[in-house]
């Protein structure tokens, strides 16, 4: 079902926001790819609260795990955060909205698909506190 989302002519493997990693996702993947390590950045949101990140390999938008084919190489480890894409959840003066990071995908998906997408995109915001999904949001937005 995600092979689907992940391989639509014109996203590319481009992402508009770095995905937004718990610690129990950074220590699996570090586990899995130690080097890894490198291309992931922890904050310190003014909620108290810690999240990671996961840097771009190279140019802008570039996933680390991307392979040429666009494949992700951390399948069985894969974020929740990447799970819902191309779909992400997103808070709009209070609202939680699902936005769309590619729109090729989005028209080209099963509506079976999209709504998988679209559920696992609302669990991974209610994973983190308002307040620290705001600023993960402010901090992807410079």
């Amino acid at each position: 079902m995600r092979k689907s989302a992940r391989h639509v002519a014109g996203c590319r493997g481009r992402l508009k926001s770095r995905p937004i990693l718990t610690f129990s996702e950074v220590a699996d993947i570090t586990a899995g790819f130690p080097e890894s390590l490198d291309y992931i950045e922890e904050i310190l949101a003014p909620s108290g609260q810690y999240y990671y990140v996961l840097r771009w390999a190279g140019d802008a938008g570039r996933c680390y795990f991307l392979d040429q084919c666009n494949n992700c190489r951390a399948k069985k480890l894969m974020p929740l955060y990447c799970q819902s894409y191309p779909f992400s959840a997103v808070y709009n003066y209070g609202v939680v909205k699902l936005v769309a990071d590619c729109q090729a995908a989005e028209q080209s998906l099963h509506f079976r698909v999209r709504r998988s997408c679209k559920q696992l995109a609302r669990q991974s915001i209610a994973r983190f506190h308002r307040e620290t999904y705001r600023h993960w949001q402010e901090v992807n937005a410079q």
